[in-house]
């Protein structure tokens, strides 16, 4: 008996072993199983970037910055008609980032930033949260706040667009409380090595993160010959031998026959900057501002200012990849500035809101959209007695999916709510078809 005890313990601790090192296999000895606070936020800042340009291919059909005339259903017949693609996570790509891309990997980074007293870092994740729930919030309406990252949930509720907007001052306030902290281990250069765009500013970063609150207010598809991967290098003119239903389809969604060779221009070359948010833009919105309160003085100098800064801003762009058009002179700046058309001795909300849609076009999608959908697309300027956007017109043919209804809102991402969390949608009314025309909480009277 003691010596089957004996190997019965034995044969216990050779299993406990043998786990031990079968699970240490997991770790890796080439790489970092954990890593600094600071290190987290490159990534999360390049999808902070980049992710509107992604659903900017659809959200831009919806302001009419692009039409597309391709004969295929996407984008065309849904976007363009201010409808959607079922069962697609087309306009789902700040979604997925928010929840994902950022999601557990911005709660890490907060909570080290925390336990080391980093408050500059912490004050900037905070900031990404409010952008986070901001973006989302503008885009969708309704979105999931409270349970959001609760690991133990396998269904999360949704939250009112009224308690996201409170929860967006809530972390802006608490974040430049934090950036103006010098205390514990607050470091400019341990930040910098991850912020790679103020490179650990808080100057910069306090006046991102004051300028978030006033901003409050289908490449991808075709039919191939087959599915073989080829490995091709999109620079390559042509993309090489391939025949044409194997050729990736354009963005108006159909195969493209050889450019001219012209390099690309303004926000559109390789190594081009794209903004977040821009100076001239800021100006637009104070002006908009200094407007709805009466300022008229106020508002044609930030008017002035936001034309002038964009000018300036076109001009910086072009020289980003040595592109081809000359620069804006002082003397055609001064001349376009001097022209009553431009700069009236009245302003008007019509000419600082197309102002404004000028300096966004091209990138700052969710803000174009926005703008227009608290103009109802084609409210009337009580002043000029003209559109707020001027020669703005919804689409005739409207989706089927509408109902005679212009778009207010995007879905929520199909994959991970419509697969997955079905019961939170009809809770909110999401699974209706036309829910995409039920106008947004922050619009209404």
């Amino acid at each position: 008996m003691k010596t089957l005890s004996a190997a019965v313990l034995v044969g216990v601790v050779s299993v406990s072993a043998s786990c031990t090192d079968f699970l240490n296999v997991n770790t890796n000895p080439n790489g970092p199983q954990s890593v600094s606070a600071n290190l987290y936020l490159p990534p999360m800042l390049h999808w902070m970037v980049t992710s509107p340009q992604f659903d900017g291919r659809f959200v831009g059909h919806y302001a009419q910055e692009w039409i597309s005339t391709s004969t295929l259903f996407s984008p065309a017949q849904s976007w363009g008609r201010m409808g959607y693609d079922p069962a697609s996570d087309n306009g789902g790509q700040q979604w997925r980032d928010v929840y994902w891309s950022l999601g557990q990997n911005l709660i890490a980074m907060n909570a080290k930033a925390t336990a080391e007293q980093r408050w500059d870092l912490l004050g900037v994740g905070l900031i990404l949260k409010a952008w986070g729930w901001q973006v989302l919030t503008d885009l969708h309406g309704e979105i999931i706040i409270k349970e959001a990252l609760d690991v133990s949930r396998t269904s999360f509720d949704y939250d009112t667009q009224e308690y996201a907007y409170q929860e967006v001052q809530r972390l802006l306030d608490s974040a430049i409380v934090l950036l103006r902290r010098t205390d514990g281990a607050v470091d400019a250069s341990y930040l910098a090595k991850g912020d790679h765009i103020y490179n650990g500013s808080l100057m910069n970063g306090t006046q991102f993160g004051g300028v978030v609150d006033p901003r409050m207010s289908r490449m991808l598809a075709i039919d191939s010959a087959n599915t073989t991967y080829r490995g091709l290098d999109i620079n390559v003119l042509g993309f090489g031998a391939l025949t044409p239903p194997q050729q990736p389809r354009n963005f108006f969604g159909y195969v493209g026959s050889d450019g001219l060779g012209l390099p690309s221009r303004y926000l559109f070359a390789d190594r081009s900057k794209i903004p977040v948010m821009t100076y001239s833009e800021l100006q637009f919105v104070k002006a908009e501002a200094a407007l709805r309160m009466g300022n008229q003085a106020a508002a044609l100098t930030a008017y002035t200012n936001g034309i002038s800064s964009h000018i300036d801003f076109v001009n910086a762009r072009n020289l980003d990849a040595g592109q081809t058009p000359t620069q804006i002179t002082g003397t055609e700046k001064a001349t376009f500035l001097a022209d009553p058309a431009i700069v009236p001795a009245t302003l008007t909300l019509s000419h600082v809101m197309s102002q404004k849609y000028i300096a966004l076009w091209g990138w700052g999608h969710n803000e174009l959209w926005m703008d227009m959908r608290r103009y109802h697309y084609t409210d009337i300027d009580p002043v000029s007695g003209t559109q707020v956007f001027r020669g703005f017109t919804p689409p005739t043919n409207l989706s089927a999916a509408n109902g005679g209804k212009v778009a207010q809102r995007i879905r929520p991402r199909y994959n991970s709510e419509y697969v997955w969390n079905v019961a939170a949608l009809q809770a909110i009314g999401a699974d209706a078809t036309d829910y995409h025309t039920k106008p947004l909480w922050i619009i209404q009277p």
